[in-house]
């Protein structure tokens, strides 16, 4: 965005340049004895740095920048349009260049770091159900345990010393951890024993 008409003033010049500011990727300060004499270039480049925008300077003459931000542009390298118009050009769009790629690899580390975080995020969330569904899966062990236990007492009560395997519709032993003919194994009698 560039004001190329000048037909903006007072507060809609300041929403509108704020705004334009705000938006850009980089500001390009032509250096000139009128730009540096403007009383809007102070604030644009004060309102540029604020937002951490690039900023490359270009001196189309001879003349100082204002003290007002003298020391902070100064550091900056500048394109000399004065000394060889041609070459300016070409360096203008070097430097255009480098802060597009200098914004996009930015980016690019912006979205791998927020991606890994977003993973970081997932992993605990992981770790918060596992822990969860482990806790259910103890409880609803031992209340499995607790049922064969009965059945189990109930059975040898009864006088009952065989249980069918669900497999192979084999009858086995009632204290057997597996079916002699299908190899079944029943789940819950090692530990049911080791409860016991």
């Amino acid at each position: 965005w560039f004001d190329k008409d000048g037909i903006y003033s007072g507060q809609e010049f300041i929403e509108i340049i704020t705004g334009a500011i705000a938006e850009s990727k980089m500001l390009i300060f032509i250096s000139s004895k009128h730009s540096n004499e403007s009383m809007w270039t102070a604030g644009e480049i004060f309102e540029a740095l604020d937002g951490e925008k690039a900023i490359i300077p270009v001196k189309i003459d001879n003349s100082q920048y204002n003290k007002k931000f003298k020391l902070l542009i100064r550091p900056l390298d500048y394109i000399d349009y004065q000394e060889n118009p041609q070459n300016a050009l070409k360096d203008l769009l070097r430097a255009i260049n480098k802060v597009k790629e200098d914004i996009a690899q930015k980016q690019r580390e912006e979205e791998k770091l927020r991606q890994e975080k977003e993973a970081e995020a997932k992993k605990e969330k992981i770790k918060e159900e596992i822990s969860v569904l482990a806790k259910d899966c103890q409880r609803l062990t031992l209340q499995q345990i607790d049922v064969v236990k009965q059945i189990f007492e109930k059975q040898t009560y009864i006088g009952n010393t065989t249980k069918i395997c669900p497999i192979c519709d084999k009858e086995v032993s009632i204290s057997s951890d597996f079916c002699n003919r299908c190899g079944w194994t029943f789940p819950i009698c090692k530990r049911l024993r080791d409860s016991i």
